[in-house]
């Protein structure tokens, strides 16, 4: 489980700097950072929603070994 917390951590990392680098180019339209808080959101019903699926893959995992 901690690798998976590493990955996500380092990922999101990965991602705003990417995101920020883009804005300095000016790859990025001004209206989009009004809409930021909703990225967060996303950002986090994606974690939520992944880690229930590695509990359910886990606990299909342990049903198997019994």
């Amino acid at each position: 489980m901690m690798r998976f917390g590493k990955a996500v951590g380092g990922s999101i990392i990965v991602l705003l700097g990417l995101v920020f680098l883009l804005n300095n180019f000016g790859m990025i339209p001004a209206e989009v950072w009004k809409y930021w808080p909703l990225i967060l959101v996303f950002l986090g019903v994606a974690i939520i929603f992944s880690q229930q699926m590695h509990h359910a893959e886990e606990k299909k995992a342990e049903e198997k070994k019994k």
